[in-house]
């Protein structure tokens, strides 16, 4: 049993390895995107293993964790039970299960820019609005400028 999770391990991170440029263009387009749209100078770095939204006195930053990514593109996009009710059902897997993450990271600039984010308050009405926009704006992503990538 332990073999075959070192093998899985090692397949994940190659096949990480192989399409992180790819994949963090892509990234990185369509928040550029989202910059535009709402007028927000949010930038992405790729270094940690878990993805999240921080603000600080230099700007806001997503980080883009590469194996909470890579988890989402195989196994499906799942989110906090509280919000669970916005993920269409079968979850989104794939290139469209990392863009459901970079809207979900990506409302918590927008939440944060209309003053809707506090402390003890983070998934609230404000960040599920600034959700819904994003859907409604890219419907499941607009992944025809994504190219193909093939499933682990």
């Amino acid at each position: 049993m332990q073999a075959i999770a070192v093998y899985e391990e090692s397949r994940v991170f190659e096949y990480v390895k192989a399409h992180e440029r790819l994949l963090g263009i892509t990234l990185q387009a369509t928040l550029a995107e989202f910059n535009d749209v709402y007028g927000l100078q949010a930038r992405a770095i790729c270094r940690n293993r878990k993805t999240s939204y921080y603000d600080q006195h230099n700007g806001q930053t997503i980080v883009l964790g590469w194996q909470q990514i890579m988890f989402f593109m195989r196994y499906g996009y799942y989110e906090y039970p509280s919000l669970e009710w916005m993920v269409p059902k079968p979850r989104p897997v794939g290139l469209t299960g990392v863009f459901w993450l970079l809207c979900h990271e990506y409302a918590h600039a927008v939440q944060h820019s209309r003053e809707g984010r506090r402390y003890g308050s983070v998934h609230n009405a404000v960040f599920v609005e600034a959700v819904q926009e994003l859907h409604a704006m890219w419907p499941f992503g607009d992944l025809r400028r994504w190219k193909q990538m093939p499933s682990l």
